[in-house]
């Protein structure tokens, strides 16, 4: 039975949660997940509302850890003002929320792991990115700035925090590379402008075992959740249609991803982010599948 007892999951439906939830559930934990739907009254429910600011402290009582992965998916849609209105609120005004109501229990939980994104980082070109690296700029560098400010209040606490900043999280499952398979296998995969930019991914598997590792080690702050082996957007486009025994497709110019995107087209395609996992491999987390060509 693992120290961590009871678990805490915010986010449990998406496709990193489900993964999350599983695992841990393997391990041995009791797992119990605030969800916002008051339709769901499951045993292992715990309702929230952050909306309009409704959570219940004797809710939250009693658990060793919470694992904090919610927030509006930024690769849907546009960015519209009202799109990153949501991508905004649902990251900082929701983990403030749940920050300051886990800060006034009267047994705060031993840990909170807090999901941020490499986002952080900006457009950094080829520099190598570690941990210590400075915050980059944009509107997702200001968001995760942010959201991971958003749950000092539980450092004073005495309250172990982890943020994991989470690179790409690819499996042939879900998520990205799921989508992009169909497309190579079809003809249609090529690379995005140059393909110059860097890409950090991390597999979904890898991303599971860390955020357990930091659940059960005795760390605290930010760490990387990207693999050690970042790739160019060329290089992953090249190994993915590889896979599927294809050739890349014609690339997709820079000009028509900004004309059809917008902002969303420049940070989250065009934007290079060499980042590695530096504290992971200091405090000796083993990667399963360390390179692409391993998924």
């Amino acid at each position: 039975m693992p120290t961590l007892h009871r678990i805490l999951v915010t986010g449990s439906s998406g496709f990193i949660g489900q993964a999350v939830l599983g695992h841990l559930k393997k391990q041995g934990y009791i797992v119990h997940r605030l969800v916002r739907n008051p339709r769901q009254k499951a045993p292992d429910t715990v309702f929230w509302n952050p909306v309009n600011e409704e959570i219940h402290l004797d809710n939250l009582e009693g658990f060793h850890a919470v694992v904090h992965l919610a927030g509006e998916n930024v690769a849907d849609g546009r960015w519209t003002e009202e799109k990153k209105e949501a991508i905004f609120l649902s990251r900082v005004r929701d983990t403030w929320l749940l920050a300051h109501a886990l800060a006034r229990l009267k047994r705060p939980p031993k840990v909170f792991f807090a999901a941020s994104a490499t986002g952080y980082y900006g457009d950094r070109g080829n520099e190598l990115l570690t941990e210590e690296s400075r915050k980059g700029t944009g509107f997702l560098s200001d968001v995760c700035a942010k959201w991971e400010e958003a749950s000092s209040v539980l450092e004073q606490k005495k309250v172990r925090v982890v943020h994991g900043r989470f690179g790409n999280v690819l499996s042939r499952k879900g998520g990205m590379l799921a989508r992009l398979l169909p497309l190579f296998k079809w003809g249609f995969g090529g690379r995005l402008g140059s393909g110059k930019q860097w890409m950090s991914w991390i597999a979904l598997e890898d991303l599971v075992g860390a955020l357990d590792f930091t659940l059960t080690q005795e760390v605290r702050g930010v760490f990387n959740f990207t693999a050690p082996h970042p790739i160019t957007n060329r290089e992953f486009t090249q190994q993915v249609a590889k896979s599927v025994n294809r050739r890349p497709f014609l690339p997709v110019p820079a000009w028509l991803i900004q004309a059809v995107f917008g902002e969303k087209g420049k940070q989250l395609f065009l934007a290079s982010a060499r980042v590695v996992p530096a504290r992971l491999l200091e405090k000796g987390f083993k990667f399963q599948r360390p390179h692409l060509a391993d998924l």
